[in-house]
């Protein structure tokens, strides 16, 4: 089998939280964001450590928060035919019972994958699936009929992913430069 390092042009360390981060610790971290599954050898020999000195870093970094779990992406369209729409909700007061109940509701409705409160024209934006956009019209009708605050929303249906995943998020979080390739 041959071999290969993979080096990485990021800051040599970074401090956040509980440790420093040095040029290993960041690349265990871009190789298991990359592969949750790789093998112990095989990481070792990609960031160029042996393999107890790797795993010992590895087991300090999830320890230490640095990695929250592991998971498996799902081809969710060989499960079922769906659609993803964003919604941007503006809700018809700013008190914090009215945040309260609206996010309540969201973190309860299955069809929400994602939900943020953001600063700005709109209050939240929340992605939503559903299995067509009848069933989300429904759910929309459904949300405005239990009045929990929404005073106007604006729906935005995918028509196709362009970059998903946090993949690029370690290396534009350490990255130095903010010139756009």
């Amino acid at each position: 089998m041959r071999s290969f390092r993979v080096e990485y042009s990021l800051a040599p360390t970074a401090r956040r939280g509980d440790m420093e981060l040095d040029r290993y610790d960041i690349a265990i971290l871009n190789e298991l964001q990359q592969d949750g599954r790789i093998s112990k050898r095989d990481l070792a020999e990609k960031i160029g450590l042996s393999v107890s000195p790797c795993w010992v870093r590895m087991r300090k970094l999830e320890e230490l928060g640095y990695i929250s779990g592991y998971r498996a992406e799902i081809n969710y369209s060989r499960i079922a035919r769906y659609c993803y729409v964003t919604t941007l909700f503006r809700l018809k007061t700013h008190h914090a019972e009215d945040f309260r109940r609206f996010e309540k509701v969201m973190t309860k409705t299955a069809q929400v994958v994602h939900c943020e409160a953001v600063i700005g024209e709109v209050d939240y934006i929340v992605k939503f699936v559903a299995i067509d956009i009848d069933q989300y019209q429904q759910l929309i009708d459904q949300l405005l009929e239990q009045d929990i605050g929404i005073l106007a929303y604006f729906s935005h249906v995918r028509s196709k992913p362009i970059k998903e995943a946090e993949q690029g998020l370690l290396n534009a979080l350490l990255t130095e430069s903010t010139n756009p390739v």
